[in-house]
Order: structure tokens, then C-alpha cells, then sequence
């Protein structure tokens, strides 16, 4: 299996449309870098137009805004992002293929299911302090520890479609916590497929 960014699954109000989408600090970067770029062009425009504001520098703003924000778009596009229209039965999902954005769309029909699982990871020495996650003493590196990693992937009826993991938690917790979000991932992962209308396999112990 690839090494995947997480993501977070959305409800509209309505419970229509079940959008999957980034939840990383990277996937809140490409917005800052997009943002950066159109204030950078537009202040390069109002210097070299009007001398606002004072920046001396309107040809280096005016060559390096655009250029941060196709950067931060292009990395926008890259991330995972897949939407399911709840009453029409369609999908609409964005991958990385390469250096370029592929897109797709279909039917949920296409969904053989979703599966829990359930890795052994590597847990940050921050969150294992906090949240009181076991490891052997001289066991790994300081600063890391082993946890476990549960996910949700959802599984394609074509068997040569990559199962992309649409959901995960790390049991970076006590065991009362730990309890309480193995819970919440779950129910989870019954709405998911109790919405999509597709079985739902695997168990976390």
C-alpha cells in the first residue's frame, strides 16, 4: 500500500453529499501560498500603477505572485479529493497521477465496500507524552514510538483500482480515550456505508 495523506469525511446538511477531503497542514498551505500570490500580483499592480503601496519592488511581485499561486493550486490539485452525491449514486474523485490531477467520476455502484483495518505505526513522542501511548524503553529512537493506526479504506468492485483509505485515527491515547474514539471511528464507518448503501467489513479489536 502507498503512503497516503489522511482524510476527513463531511456531511452537507442536508446529508446529500458525503465529501472526503485533506485534513493536513500542507492541504491548508496550498491556501496560504494561493492567497499570498494574489496579494503579492495585486500589489505589484497598485505600485507600478498608482505607487501603492511603497514597495519599491512591483516587477518582482508581479513575476513571483503568479508563480506562488500556480505552485499552491497545482499542490491543491495533487491532494485526494472525492465527493459522492448521495441521491444521484455518483462520485467525483481527484488523485495525483503522477505530477498532473486525474479525474474521475462514476457510480457508488462501483464500490465493492469499506473495510476496517488496522497497522502498526509510529506514533510522535508529542502525542505520546500527552496521551500516554505505551512503548518498550529503548525500543525505537527517542522522539518515536509504536502505536497503532486504523483506517477505513474503500475497496473497488475492479480489483486493479487502488483502495485509497478515506479515514484513520492513531491510538495515540489512554485506554478510556482510546475506547471512546474507537467508538466514534466506527459509528462513523457505519453512517459512511449505511449512506452510501455498501457493506461494511473488518473490526477493530
Amino acid at each position: 500500500m502507498q503512503m497516503e495523506n489522511p482524510l476527513k469525511g463531511h456531511l452537507n446538511r442536508e446529508r446529500t453529499v458525503l465529501t472526503f477531503r485533506q485534513r493536513s497542514l500542507e492541504y491548508y498551505a496550498t491556501y496560504v501560498a494561493m492567497l499570498l500570490g494574489v496579494a503579492m500580483t495585486l500589489g505589484g499592480f497598485g505600485d507600478l500603477l498608482f505607487g501603492f503601496p511603497q514597495t519599491g519592488m512591483p516587477h518582482w511581485n508581479l513575476t513571483f505572485g503568479p508563480m506562488f499561486f500556480v505552485a499552491g493550486f497545482w499542490a491543491y490539485l495533487l491532494f485526494r479529493f472525492i465527493r459522492f452525491d448521495l441521491r444521484k449514486r455518483t462520485y467525483y474523485m481527484r488523485e495525483r497521477s503522477g505530477m498532473f490531477a486525474q479525474v474521475s467520476t462514476g457510480s457508488i455502484d462501483e464500490i465493492n465496500c469499506l473495510g476496517l483495518e488496522k497497522y502498526m505505526g509510529i506514533v510522535p513522542a508529542l502525542t505520546r507524552s500527552q496521551l500516554g501511548t505505551w512503548s518498550a524503553p529503548g525500543s525505537v529512537p527517542s522522539g518515536i514510538g509504536f502505536g497503532y493506526v486504523y483506517v477505513l479504506r474503500l475497496w473497488w468492485k475492479d480489483s486493479s483500482r487502488y483502495p485509497p483509505v478515506i479515514e484513520h485515527f492513531h491510538s495515540s491515547a489512554t485506554y478510556g480515550s482510546l475506547d471512546a474514539m474507537q467508538g466514534d471511528f466506527v459509528a462513523n464507518a457505519k453512517l459512511y456505508a449505511q449512506l452510501m448503501q455498501v457493506p461494511l467489513f473488518g473490526q477493530i479489536n
